[in-house]
């Protein structure tokens, strides 16, 4: 166990922000290029079933790498994870705007979904360490107060970046949420001391309990995995008939106009 003093009430205060802010990264660029899918549609000439993995692929890639971020963070250092994660999701970003063909859109749409796995859930890891245990539940209780304000944010703040400047719009307004987030970072997160597990990186373990300082167990037995197979089956047919319908919606609309 650490001897280290914990940290002053305002610069826990400022490490909070800084993981909300980034925590909001996620739910806003999943939310926000629902708005823009119909355009997108349209420009590249593709089918919806095409464009619709744009949702799916950064969805699927953001929920499977971040139990693996964690545990990196663990070996690394979150704060270098949390730094490197947002300097990522920039470039991805910079590079998803400019994307010249739908499948270059798609591939900086995955490097953002692996650079916010990244971040993610070394933010929680280090909010364990530097929140006293009385007072995680109202912390951790605002930073997903923030995760929900930016996933109902992202589909009208979508539609007004679209109306003034385009879709590619929607890549590019991440810059303005992770410029400040990295100055805060760079000023507020703490170096903490690196915890090695006590267990091998490997198989299932590995992949369902990610940080040792930031998620608990899950049952990895083969009747529990085949439940959380079914219910991922669930949710893609979930998002693809709200990707149909958000589409079928809006794209005659948009080629009208």
């Amino acid at each position: 166990m650490s001897d280290k003093k914990p940290e002053p009430a305002f610069r826990v205060g400022w490490i909070l922000t800084t993981v909300a802010l980034t925590t909001m990264l996620a739910p806003l660029n999943s939310t926000m290029i629902g708005v823009a899918l119909p355009l997108v549609t349209a420009e590249f000439s593709v089918g919806l079933g095409e464009s619709g993995w744009l949702v799916i692929a950064y969805l699927i890639v953001m929920a499977s790498l971040q139990p693996v971020a964690g545990k990196l963070g663990d070996r690394l250092g979150h704060r270098r994870m949390i730094l490197g994660g947002l300097v990522y999701f920039a470039f991805a970003s910079i590079g998803a705007a400019l994307a010249p063909t739908l499948y270059w859109l798609l591939a900086f749409r995955i490097q953002q979904a692996i650079a916010g796995a990244i971040a993610l859930p070394n933010g929680t890891a280090i909010m364990r360490q530097v929140v006293p245990a009385e007072e995680r539940g109202r912390r951790f209780g605002l930073v997903g107060a923030a995760v929900t304000l930016a996933a109902a944010a992202g589909p009208p703040l979508g539609g007004i970046m679209i109306e003034w400047v385009g879709w590619r719009a929607v890549f590019f307004v991440n810059l303005f949420l992770i410029l400040p987030t990295l100055v805060l970072g760079w000023r507020f997160l703490p170096v903490l001391e690196n915890r090695a597990s006590d267990h091998t990186f490997d198989g299932c373990s590995s992949s369902v309990k990610g940080s040792e300082t930031g998620n608990a167990d899950i049952d990895c037995s083969p009747a529990n995995m085949e439940t959380i197979l079914e219910d991922f089956s669930i949710s893609c047919d979930g998002i693809d008939h709200y990707i149909n319908q958000t589409a079928s919606n809006n794209v005659n609309d948009v080629r009208v106009g």
